[in-house]
């Protein structure tokens, strides 16, 4: 059985798209759907900057038409795409991708019901300060609890707000402060980076922190949590950004390094998601 997740406004980040409109089906969908909208969804999903990709008007059209025409792209029959998908779930917009997923309206209505929405949500936004928030109860780590806070700036697309708050934390907990707390923020404040160089920096002080720290201490905010497990992921990161900044001997040193700890993450699952990474860098680099 297949199961589609379709992401909320955050889960766009500037060039996400390049990838997939190398394939000359996604591209042709994409347009069609750009037609629907109104907008030059090619353009904003590749060439556009954060700035302009966090306004709702086009974050929102975005990224149901990125969701939508993934899906078809991933299965071998599009006519009969949506029929195949046993459980189909979004997050905030992403209940308009699932609800044309399941065929409870077309694809064409779905654009356009994103379209009108994204614009009366930025024109209210326009008109009164808004943000968005989450509840987050029950944490008795107020670090944990303030990074989490500030993360979930950064997945409601305040890439600019969560880097303050991160920034703030960061000043409070500093550079020789509990090792949880570092690889945390370190690891969330690297992916609000907006160059290359900087999100490096704060990938290897994230690193720096886990080899500080111990399955004791992880374990006493989570008792699931093993440091073992960190190492993949983080050195993936580091990895990437490496080959983004045209360094390869040193991306693969760290690929190595992630394919070698491998073994502590299980199979399935987030697992898996890294495995998925770890292979397409691998095939990148070559």
């Amino acid at each position: 059985m297949l199961a589609i997740v379709a992401p909320g406004q955050g889960a766009q980040t500037p060039g996400f798209l390049a990838p997939w409109l190398e394939l000359p089906t996604f591209a042709t969908r994409l347009a069609w759907l750009s037609a629907v909208s109104g907008l030059d969804l090619a353009h904003y999903g590749t060439e556009a900057d954060a700035e302009t990709i966090r306004d709702t008007a086009v974050a929102q059209p975005l990224l149901v038409a990125a969701g939508l025409t993934a899906v078809l792209e991933l299965l071998p029959s599009p006519s009969e795409a949506f029929r195949k998908v046993g459980i189909v779930a979004g997050h905030s917009v992403g209940e308009i991708t699932a609800a044309a997923g399941t065929n409870v309206i077309s694809v064409e209505a779905a654009m356009v019901l994103v379209r009108e929405r994204g614009k009366a949500m930025a024109a209210a936004s326009a008109a009164w300060p808004t943000s968005m928030s989450a509840v987050i109860g029950g944490d008795r780590d107020e670090v944990m609890a303030a990074i989490a806070r500030a993360q979930q700036l950064a997945t409601g697309g305040e890439r600019e707000r969560a880097r303050g708050e991160f920034a703030r934390i960061w000043d409070r907990i500093g550079p020789d402060g509990d090792p949880l707390h570092r690889v945390s923020l370190a690891h969330y404040m690297a992916d609000v980076q907006d160059d290359t160089a900087s999100e490096l920096g704060w990938d290897l002080q994230a690193l720096e922190a886990a080899d500080a720290l111990t399955d004791e201490r992880a374990q006493a905010y989570h008792h699931t949590l093993a440091v073992r497990g960190f190492y993949p992921s983080l050195h993936l990161n580091i990895a990437a950004d490496y080959d983004r900044l045209g360094r390869p001997d040193d991306a693969r040193a760290h690929l190595d390094k992630a394919e070698a700890a491998l073994v502590h993450l299980p199979v399935g699952g987030y697992g898996d998601l890294i495995r998925s990474g770890i292979s397409r860098l691998r095939d990148r680099l070559g």
